[in-house]
Order: structure tokens, then sequence, then C-alpha cells
């Protein structure tokens, strides 16, 4: 996939000796998930940020010059920040210092662009900027040499001048993407990019112009160049006989992929299940792992020493790597036997080495090292690193690294023991999850404290799901589960064991994390909490079971009170829930499709709150905990848009039975028994009533809550009273002495009130006693009554499926619903389900590293083709749940045996004859107005497209 331009956001233009501190970068309109966000900031530099935005990278810095000597002339600062997009569409925020101020400039330009068709693993291949304090029109912007094939060039300038600037562009091809140059501030910003493909080698120097104003950049100007890398399929790692190509997001088999046997140890999946005991928050890296058997379950594979011996056993109830000094007064060191292969490490990224170290004694100077080396295998250098002192008997993390230099091509891991006093015979240091981590690649790796690693204690098959509670759209959403049973004869999970490590640790919802690594790159399979466990204490059974729900869970037991929200979309509201709720962990939201009129929680738990907002939404609308513990919202309108819905992600195939012609499927991805299949006439719904509440808030204010209690309060004792209204409110205002409030007072004291909120269903009224004793005999709230002012049916059906099946009425309401999004929902159900759509239950196994990317990649929404030559199906179904079972991991040149179930439900069937204007047989009475297409934007036929306003090429929707 090429690199496109998507889109640029609002600019951020803020005067900060008048506006507030914190400031908002908004995301580019229409962004994607995958896209490369590119954030540029542009500021004087006797300010600037004192925090950087959460989730974001800083690429660089550039700093211009001033021409004049005045301090009260900006010297502008640009900072870029890159992230590949999740689907958040949070602005990023930044808090400024004003402290230097009045000298310098208080002005502060920001914006963010959007592209897509980028690498996620390296989506800048390079970059160079520069800072200029001259005051010529003309600047070079650096020339960058690329290497991949079908880069873009970004080109951007910044800086400050007295007025209007106009800013042109000279050398190769450019088309401007910002053009921020109206003189706020001074500041000035220009961004074009290549809008093509480029061949790799040294690109064209662009030049940028910048006139105008009054000709003299006070402030200089920075010049920024960037290579954005494409996506290019990266091959699993195969035998050379076999050919599977897969892009950063999918698999495709053009070949035999061959069989795991084939792969050797050190190329089968690694998995890792860890549970946070001590609740100080789950071990986590960015990046990815290049190095091979960090954690050592291949033993001794792929690592050396010298001046001692190694070996692998228990430490601290962890199986780690066992480093003996020899006891010859030398420096101990243990190492990757070979720098990792030429190319795997790139000039001027960031790189980090990790590991946890034990040592039963302790030890004064343990480090964990990081040594660069150029193309040829030469040691170029080493990253600084410090001697961390390791307490006796306490895995201790030890970290070193940095960026790096020219020349590298290659690096590997030194542990490495040393200090005033070399080690004797008896000092043995151990390691775990000794990783160097690749930083710039912005993926997201498990890495706990070696106690929370459980791995390898789980005796059991592993149990994961997560979506839907059946395979229909119009199903509600089901809390995300886990289970697995761990082995328990060292009684470390007994919590009646006082002499246990995790005693007094063993508490519920303690947070749990699962996922598996494969080529580099991690899939996440379950982030969730522990729900309950069983210890079963049989001398033929010492174990202990353990259950986890997801995030869903959680939301459960959360009640919320709330204000009003006046005419919010869905998206907005699922924010409002969770924020209210609590939730710390991601967000992939969408916005939309109802906008609801009045909205407010009384007494009502998060998750049930979150399924009403779904189901005014309507289907196929869905809320879930993503793998990697992400609340994902998607609204009705999510699989016209997202292009994982739109075109069909894999096809499974099974041949009829009794055919033993073919050996495995001839077209795609095999799946296994039990497929089972649904025709769906029960679920035929062809009638769709709604009665919707339109609720107006009074014209004028009325006393919604009274109270007709005595209290006395003595001065400055106060009591929270808690107002309870029959109807939400809203406008409530503030009781006035006199009107609102009867009291008495014998020593001049009068009562002082608060109230909480304006608006809701209830709100909590403080009353204190200021200057002298209080007795209040009379209270009362005006406000303005949200009461139900009409009630609208929305009631819709489809006579002809009535007629053939009975009627059938909807199961569910759109509590939120307007009477338009209500009529909307109803066209929508009858449009999904007045004829029978199948639903199906497909196994898929990691037979081999292809069907296993399959396996660990496929989620809600995906639409997927299925193929069953006995039934006659070849049809394309949507995935509406996800159930994995794990039954081996982790064995020592033994491949996994991974499924997954997918319970999916098929998509709409589209009329072969659909109404075409010149066509005969397709004409009025014989053509259908085709329904299933009339939101499809792509398909639909439209007046002055020049390809889809063409006769049989636009079908004529609805």
């Amino acid at each position: 996939m090429p690199v496109a331009f998507r889109s640029v956001g609002a600019r951020l233009k803020a005067d900060l000796s008048s506006a507030g501190s914190t400031q908002f970068v908004t995301m580019p309109a229409g962004h994607a998930a995958g896209d490369l966000l590119l954030l540029v900031l542009a500021y004087d530099t006797n300010t600037g940020p004192t925090s950087e935005p959460a989730g974001w990278t800083l690429l660089s810095k550039a700093s211009a010059g001033r021409m004049s000597s005045s301090s009260l002339y900006a010297r502008v600062q640009t900072r870029m920040y890159y992230r590949v997009a999740t689907g958040v569409t949070a602005p990023a925020a930044f808090v400024f210092s004003k402290a230097p101020w009045p000298e310098g400039s208080p002005y502060v330009l920001g914006f963010c662009v959007a592209y897509s068709g980028v690498d996620p693993a390296g989506p800048i291949e390079k970059f160079a900027a520069t800072g200029t304090a001259g005051t010529a029109s003309a600047q070079a912007h650096p020339q960058l040499t690329t290497v991949a094939d079908g880069d873009w060039l970004v080109s951007l300038r910044t800086g400050a001048a007295a007025g209007a600037r106009s800013t042109t562009i000279a050398g190769g091809t450019n088309t401007k993407r910002v053009d921020d140059t109206d003189g706020f501030g001074e500041l000035f910003a220009a961004l074009y990019d290549s809008d093509s493909t480029l061949v790799p080698g040294a690109q064209a120097v662009r030049t940028t112009f910048a006139t105008g104003g009054d000709g003299l950049c006070v402030g200089g100007s920075t010049m920024w160049s960037l290579a954005l890398k494409p996506v290019t399929p990266a091959a699993i790692a195969l035998p050379p006989a076999a050919a599977v190509a897969a892009t950063a997001y999918d698999a495709s088999v053009v070949a035999d992929p061959g069989g795991w046997d084939l792969c050797g140890d050190s190329g089968l999946p690694r998995y890792m299940f860890t549970v946070d005991w001590a609740g100080d928050g789950p071990g986590r890296l960015a990046g990815s792992v290049l190095n091979p058997n960090p954690y050592f379950h291949g033993g001794l594979a792929g690592w050396d020493v010298s001046g001692g011996t190694l070996d692998v056993a228990d430490a601290g109830g962890v199986r780690a790597l066992r480093v003996t000094p020899s006891g010859r007064n030398t420096v101990i060191s243990a190492f990757q036997k070979d720098p990792l292969p030429s190319g795997s490490m790139v000039p001027g990224r960031t790189y980090r080495v990790y590991a946890w170290l034990y040592s039963p004694a302790g030890w004064s100077d343990l480090r964990a090292v990081l040594d660069w080396y150029d193309a040829s295998g030469v040691q170029t250098g080493t990253a600084p690193s410090t001697a961390i002192a390791v307490p006796a008997g306490t895995w201790t993390l030890v970290t070193s690294g940095g960026v790096a230099p020219a020349g590298t091509a290659s690096g590997r891991i030194r542990l490495r023991q040393g200090g005033s006093t070399l080690p004797a015979v008896s000092d043995v240091f151990y390691a775990w999850g000794a990783v160097l981590v690749d930083e710039s690649t912005g993926g997201v790796l498990l890495y706990p404290a070696p106690d929370e690693d459980v791995t390898g204690d789980i005796v059991s098959d592993v149990a994961l799901s997560y979506g839907r509670d059946q395979e229909r759209q119009f199903s509600p959403s089901s809390v995300g589960s886990a289970s697995f049973t761990l082995d328990n004869t060292h009684r470390r999970y007994s919590p009646e064991n006082a002499g246990g490590p995790l005693h007094g640790d063993l508490d519920p919802a303690r947070a749990m994390s699962a996922a598996v690594t494969f080529n580099g790159r991690a899939y996440s399979l379950f982030t969730g909490r522990a729900d309950d466990f069983e210890v079963h204490v049989d001398f033929g059974d010492r174990t202990a079971g353990f259950t986890f729900l997801d995030g869903l869970g959680g939301l459960a037991g959360v009640k919320l009170s709330t204000a009003v929200y006046s005419s919010r979309h869905t998206g907005d509201l699922v924010h409002t829930v969770l924020d209210l709720a609590g939730w710390s962990g991601g967000r992939d939201i969408d916005p939309g499709a109802s906008v609801v009129r009045h909205w407010w929680l009384e007494g009502t738990d998060a998750l049930s709150a979150l399924h009403d907002l779904v189901k005014s939404e309507g289907p196929p609308a869905v809320a879930y905990v993503a793998p990697d513990g992400t609340f994902v919202f998607r609204d009705r309108h999510h699989r016209m848009l997202r292009q994982a819905s739109l075109t069909s992600r894999a096809t499974f195939t099974a041949g009829a039975l009794g055919d033993c012609a073919a050996d495995g499927p001839a077209d795609g991805y095999s799946f296994t028994k039990p497929f089972t299949y649904s025709h769906g006439w029960r679920d035929i719904v062809n009638r769709v009533e709604f009665d919707v509440e339109e609720r107006e808030p009074a014209s004028a204010l009325e006393v919604v809550w009274s109270d007709e209690s005595t209290y006395s309060l003595a001065p400055g004792q106060s009591v929270d009273l808690v107002v309870n209204a029959s109807e939400p409110f809203v406008g409530a205002v503030l009781p006035v002495l006199g009107t609102d409030v009867a009291y008495f007072s014998s020593g001049g004291g009068v009562p002082s009130l608060q109230l909480n909120r304006r608006s809701g269903a209830s709100a909590t009224l403080t009353v204190r006693a200021v200057g002298g004793p209080v007795e209040v005999s009379y209270l009362q709230l005006r406000a303005r009554p949200l009461a139900v002012r009409r009630t609208v049916k929305v009631a819709l059906s489809d006579p002809g499926s009535v007629g053939r099946h009975g009627e059938r009425t909807y199961p569910d309401s759109a509590p939120w619903a307007s009477p338009a999004d209500a009529e909307a929902i109803a066209n929508m159900v009858l449009l999904h389900y007045a004829r029978r759509r199948p639903t199906v239950q497909l196994r898929v196994t990691s037979s081999d590293p292809a069907h296993f990317v399959q396996v660990v990649q496929r989620t809600v929404s995906d639409r997927i083709r299925i193929v069953n030559a006995e039934m006659g199906l070849d049809a394309d179904f949507f995935v509406e749940r996800v159930a994995h079972t794990i039954q081996r991991f982790n064995a020592a040149g033994r491949p996994p045996v991974h499924s997954v179930v997918l319970g999916c439900e098929r998509d709409l069937l589209v009329p072969e004859n659909v109404f075409t204007f010149d066509q005969r047989g397709a004409g009025f009475d014989q053509g259908v107005f085709d329904l299933t297409v009339a939101d499809a934007a792509d398909e639909v036929f439209v007046f002055d497209d020049p390809v889809q306003g063409q006769f049989d090429v636009g079908k004529l929707g609805t």
C-alpha cells in the first residue's frame, strides 16, 4: 500500500499571555488506526512546553536564531512528535511555562497531519532538520538519501516574521498541505510533501521561499526533511521451500507454507501470561524485542560467558540464567554469542537493553550493557551504563542504552558483573528477561517482574474470549473472560501459606495480561483482572484454578450519577461514562451516529449505561474490550467505513466430504471441526416498535424538591442534603434566603448554601452555619424540570417478511434515541433481519505459521470469506465473537496448539437485479431499489461522480 496524505487537523494558535497554560492540538479528521501522525509545535525558546504529550514520541527539536539582539523578538524552536494512530482521537495536551514573559514571544503554533500507508514498524526512514538566523527568503532543506522504494518526502518550514508571509517551494514534486502564514504572533509554518512515490537514492534538495511581511525573519527559520516509509510485505520466517507473505496487518498464503516442525525452536511463538500480584501496575515496554531467547526458555541457546560458567537454575522461584564466576579475579560477562544480523539496527534510533538480575548475597556493580557493531561485525562502542547495586535476594531491573551512533548496523547484550572487589566463585548472579528493544517500532510488550510470570506454572488449557455473547449483530456485548489452572505443588498460590512468596498479595482484582510474540511482533491475547480462584489440596490435585474478567467486568459495579448532557453524540457519552467510572486504559471510540437530545444517569451502573448507548445506536454497533485492554466502541456505521469490514481479511475453505483429491484448501486457509451452522430463521425480525419520549425543559423555574425537616447547626457546622427530584432538571438556582430557605438564628448566624451541580436527577446541597448557630426549618430547590412533553411511536415493518414468516418483533429498545435515530435504527434492523441471516462457528487452528497469524489477528467486525463445499456455502461473514483455546505453548521444539473459534454472521445478500436504467429486465417493476447498498458509499449511484455516476456502474439505492 503506497503512502498517501490523509488530512490535517485544526491549527492551535494561542497567545499564552492571555490564554491558559494548557493548550491542545487536535487530531486530523478522518484519520484511521495505522496512520502516521506528525505533530508540529512552534514557539519561542524562552518558554516552551514543560511536559510531553502522553503517547507521543519526540522525533527531534530544531532551533532558529534571531537577527535582532533584543530579547523581545522570538527565537523560534520547533518540535516534531510522531505516533502510529490507534484510533484514539483525543487531542495532544501541552503545558507551557509563562514565567519568562514579557521577554520573548507568548505565541504558540501547532498542528497535526496524518499519512496513511506508512510502515507501522518504522514509519520514518530518515529525517534531518536545520535552523538559521538569516533573513534570506530562500532556505535549503537538508538533503536525504533514501533506501526504501516508494518513500514520500515531507518538507516543513517554520519561522517568525512580522506580518503575513507567503511561501513557495522548488525542487522535485511538491504539494502544499499546510499554509499557516498569516503572521499570527509572528509565527508561520508551511508543510509540503512529494505527493508521489520516490525511487531510492539521493533526493532532490527542496528550497522554500518565504516572502512578504516586513521582509525580516526576526526569529529565523527551521527547515525539516522527512522520508516516510511505506508498508512493505514482510516474510514470515519459514524454511527455504516455504513462501508465506504477510503485511503488517494480514497474511495470505501464496504457496505451501510448510510445517512448524521445520522452523526450529527459535522460530516458534513465545507465550507469556502475567499476573500483577503486588498491584503496582503491569510491566510493559514500548517497542519490539530484537534478540532471541531472552527468557532462556531455550536453555543456553545463543548465550556465552567470559570469566565463568553458565547454566539454567532456579532463583527465588524463577527459572533463570545462572552465571558462576571462575574466581580468577576478573570481571564476569554473560553475553549473546553473536551480534544481531547486520542491518538489524539503524543509526539515529533509540535502543535499550533491560534485564532482571538477582544476586543471592547482593552485589555492588551489576550492569546490562549494550554494545554497538558495524556492518562488518566489528564492535564500535558501548552505550553508557551505570553500576547498579543489587540487594541480596531481590530481583532488580537493570537497564541502559541510547541512540545508535553513525555506522551502527548491529548490537548485542552483555550482562556484566564487576566492581572494586572482583567476584569469587560463590558470588553467583542470575538473569531473566534480558531483552534488546527497538523503541521506534511503536509496539507494546509485556515485560513483567520475574515473579509475575506464571507461564511456566500453567498446567491446563487456556481459554480466552471476548465480543458479543452470541453470533448476532443485535446480541449484547459479553464481559471478556479468561481461565487457566496453575501448578501449586510449591504452595505458591495458597493464600494461607504465610511463608509463601505471594502471601498477602493473593487478592482479587489483580491485573492479568497475556500475549504471544512471533517474528518480533507481540500479539495481545487478553487484559483483565482476577475474578476468583480455587485452591485444590488433594494429593492428586495440588493446583489453583483462576478465572479473569476484562475491563467490562469492572464497570458493572460502578454506580453513576450525572448532570444532564444535551445534544451529544453517543461516542461523546461513552467517553463520559468511562471518565466517570475512572477508566484508565486505552480507548478506541467512534463518534456515534445517534445524537442524544438529553442524557443523564442516576444510580445506573457503568456497564448498563454503555449497553443502553449501544442499543441507542442500533446494530451493528458494539462495545467491548480488546485483547490489549483498549475499550472499543463502534457505531452503527463502522462497517461501512473501516477497511477491515469493507474487504475480506482472509478466506477459509473446506472441501466436500469424501473428497480426498485435494490436500488442504484450494483457496485460502483451512478450518477444522466442529463447524456449526445456524440458518437464522429463529432470528428473523420484521417489525420494530420504539416508544420515544421527547423531553423539553420547562419555560420557567419550578420547585423540584423540598424538605420540611429541621436542621440545627452550630457555628461552622454543615450538613449535606441529597436532592432527589421526581424528574431530571436543568438550570437549578442556588436557594435564596427567605424565598427558598426558612431559618431562625438567635445569635446572628445565617445559612450558607452550596450546590454541587445545576442539573441531573439529583444533586447535593450543602448547608453551613456562618456567624452563629442556625436552625433551618424549610428548604426547597428551584430548577427547570426536564419533563416528557410527548411520546412518539416509531413503528416499521416488512410486510413481505411478515407474510412469509409471521410477525417477529425486535426484542430490544433504543432508550436514548431521538425519533429520527429510532427510525434509522428500525430501518437498519429490518434491512439486516427481515430475511434470514445464517451464523456459523468456525474453528481455525495454528497448524502452520500462516494459520497462526490468522488465529491471533482476527477480531470483532473483521470481514472474512467462508467456503464450505459440502454445504454449498461461499459468502462473506462478519466476526462477532472470538474465543481462543491454547493447549500447548512454549514447548521446546514443538509448535503451539492454539485455536480460535470465530462466531460469525453472514453479510447481507445483494440482489443481482438491481434497478438499472438502460438494462432490459432490470427496469421498473423488474429491478429492485437495492436496500443492501443504500449506505455503501462506494457503490451507490452518484450523479456528479465520473465513475459512480455511469449507468451500470453506480447502484441506485434508497
